[in-house]
């Protein structure tokens, strides 16, 4: 009898350490998570696409000798209005001035893209509402110190000639109406080049499908949190998350430097809810523990992308109405995931093990 009340002991301690030690298992897996997610988040480029409320387009390319320019030379805007992006066919040359006309940017007949470090336009561009041009790299006069950002015969830059430089609407402006015209002059093939541009103000976004999103997710949440199997939406969640998130990351060409977080938040999402799957008989601790992590991310996703419900154009290949919706689901869960877990974790840390010895 005393020896099994010993081991009784024994594995009631074990118990005891492990309950002790998982959670902070589950926190260091917080912060790794987190630090996963914004580490590429703050190495993608300057200013990726984003929502907005302005259409810009190319009315028009004029070649001052009135030729056409050479076949595979395309001048586009990329992301509604936020970069105008240029592609010439290999051994083309191409130049962009700055706005003083400095050298600016630049792609060889070999196809590789390089912009210089001297040029005012360099830093201004790095914001699509203007960046700190005050740095001491600045020197329009000095000889181009040329930097390799691309080899793909291809360049997107924030021109700020093509949108609206203010997050202020336009005053008494109405949906339609032109905001801004203007043109930029290129150098294509040795031939000076005029692009004409202009930008529209887009009527706002309905707030309906986001609605409908938020009261289904609510729904189907409150059941499945009553009959305790909330478990189970974490991982179709995080798909849906992960679907909305690449749509996004692949609809903007990789030269405007589209922001990898809303692929990776989802990501880490999914393979935790695959572990809260997985794991749902190993143990509570384990399974809440990557509901907690699962619906972190998932929440700090929606924070990211919570512009796509009020902005009238969306950075995604796919139709508006499933973007926004899909967000307010995610956001919704997210919120929940972490809210159940944490009120799960904390009624297991009040537990006490019991511990009974047995005597002769």
């Amino acid at each position: 009898m005393f020896d099994q009340a010993r081991r009784q002991f024994h594995d009631s301690g074990f118990r005891m350490t492990e309950r002790h030690a998982l959670p902070s298992r589950i926190a260091m897996s917080l912060v790794a998570g987190l630090l996963v997610a914004l580490v590429p988040a703050s190495a993608t480029f300057a200013d990726a696409p984003g929502p907005t409320d302005y259409r810009s387009t190319v009315t028009s390319v004029e070649t001052k000798d009135g030729l056409p320019l050479p076949e595979g030379v395309n001048i586009s805007i990329e992301g509604h209005d936020s970069f105008l992006a240029l592609t010439v066919p290999r051994g083309v040359a191409a130049e962009v001035p700055g706005y003083e006309l400095e050298p600016y940017l630049n792609i060889d007949q070999n196809c590789t893209a390089s912009e210089n470090q001297h040029s005012m336009s360099t830093w201004y561009n790095k914001d699509r509402f203007g960046g700190d041009a005050s740095t001491d790299l600045v020197d329009n006069d000095a000889d181009p110190d040329w930097k390799i950002i691309g080899s793909s015969c291809s360049v997107a830059w924030h021109d700020h000639r093509i949108h609206y430089m203010s997050s202020i609407p336009p005053i008494n402006a109405e949906p339609g109406d032109v905001i801004v015209t203007d043109s930029i002059a290129l150098t294509i093939d040795g031939r000076d080049v005029v692009v004409h541009v202009e930008s529209e103000l887009i009527a706002p976004a309905s707030q309906l499908p986001a609605i409908v999103g938020a009261i289904v997710a609510l729904a189907i949440l409150a059941a499945m949190w009553k009959r305790m199997t909330l478990t189970l939406l974490v991982f179709p969640v995080s798909a849906i998350g992960l679907i909305i998130g690449g749509a996004q990351y692949l609809w903007a060409p990789a030269e405007t430097g589209p922001n990898i977080s809303v692929v990776a938040l989802p990501f880490i999402a999914t393979a935790a809810g695959v572990a809260a799957y997985v794991a749902r008989q190993q143990g509570l601790l384990f399974t809440n523990g990557s509901v907690l992590l699962s619906g972190t991310m998932l929440t700090m996703w929606a924070i990211l992308r919570t512009d796509v419900f009020s902005y009238a154009l969306l950075p995604t290949s796919l139709p508006y109405w499933v973007d926004r919706s899909a967000t307010a689901v995610v956001a919704v869960s997210g919120i929940a995931f972490v809210s159940s877990s944490m009120q799960q974790l904390w009624r297991m840390s009040i537990v006490r093990p019991q511990t009974e010895l047995a005597t002769d």
